[in-house]
């Protein structure tokens, strides 16, 4: 299977090397003329990743999509799914499990522990309120 830049590349030296024109030399390796003729531009993210870096250290509870409405504001990112592709591969999402992840209950518990009377006594009567609704 050929690449569409391998594509290109064939379309090319055909027009070059054996004096084809552009459309047959399209037509014959199997891409549109404006595949052909496209240049990808590159993106200058480095404004914008310089933010999301700084945003993400000082609100790390967050997911991107805070992150996303907050570069909104500032007028940098106008796209989620761009947001989300700087956001991994600049690493800004914190470990699961993490002490400052969104879950409610979940860091509550975790800082009582069964340990203490207190969460001791908060896990029976979780545990209680399961079997009583289970019985129902």
């Amino acid at each position: 299977m050929v690449t569409p830049a391998g594509r290109k590349v064939a379309a090319r030296h055909l027009i070059e090397q054996h004096r084809i024109s552009e459309r047959s030399a399209c037509q014959l390796v199997g891409i549109s003329r404006s595949a052909f003729r496209y240049q990808a531009r590159a993106r200058n993210d480095h404004a914008l990743r310089a933010q999301l870096r700084e945003l993400a250290a000082q609100q790390s509870a967050y997911g991107y999509l805070f992150l996303h409405s907050m570069l909104k504001t500032e007028g940098l990112v106008i796209n989620r799914k761009r947001t989300y592709r700087i956001y991994t591969e600049e690493n800004c999402r914190s470990a699961p499990g993490d002490v400052r992840s969104c879950s409610v209950f979940g860091n509550h518990l975790k800082s009582l522990g069964p340990s203490t009377s207190l969460g001791l006594w908060i896990l029976s009567l979780i545990s209680w309120l399961m079997a009583a609704a289970s019985e129902c």
